[in-house]
């Protein structure tokens, strides 16, 4: 079991490294904060009043990565 964690400025290519890394390893696992807020575009006036969709985004985040975990994945 491993876990990769990726930290850099915007654009400085995880998201490539994720991607080649996964072509290497089928059995990889991405998380992507960018993924989740893609999913999560809409109407942000849905969110309870003084929560951001970072804090949400984190938390869906984070839940991936334990689900991931629980199930053997990473």
């Amino acid at each position: 079991m491993k876990l990769y964690v990726t930290v850099g400025l915007p654009a400085s290519g995880k998201s490539t490294w994720s991607k080649n890394k996964a072509r290497e390893n089928k059995n990889l696992v991405i998380i992507n904060r960018d993924s989740f807020r893609t999913m999560l575009k809409g109407d942000y006036n849905m969110l309870p009043f003084g929560y951001s969709m970072e804090k949400l985004v984190t938390r869906l985040e984070r839940g991936a990565i334990v689900s991931a975990m629980d199930y053997g994945m990473i």
